[in-house]
């Protein structure tokens, strides 16, 4: 239970970052978020006494999260442009 809340983190972390139009600056977004969430999910699942790993660990579930979620996303907007598309030229 205590990996599940760094990956809702990254998808957190990757949803307010598609919102940014430029790639470099949605980039740059996702790469702080990332890192500000793994050390926000090692401070609230209580692992300060495992160092450096807890934190590169957690750090990684919120990476992942964050570029999953920022696919995900990114394919879902291009679908529903293609169906709208669809839909205008019919």
């Amino acid at each position: 239970m205590q990996e599940l809340l760094p990956i809702l983190i990254g998808m957190a972390a990757g949803a307010m970052s598609c919102r940014i139009g430029s790639t470099r600056l949605r980039t740059g977004a996702a790469v702080v978020l990332s890192l500000t969430g793994g050390f926000l999910s090692m401070a609230v699942n209580g692992e300060w006494g495992l160092g450096v790993t807890a934190m590169l660990a957690d750090t990684a579930l919120v990476a992942g999260g964050t570029i999953a979620s920022v696919v995900i996303l990114a394919v879902l907007g291009r679908a529903r442009r293609r169906v709208a598309g669809n839909l205008l030229s019919s």
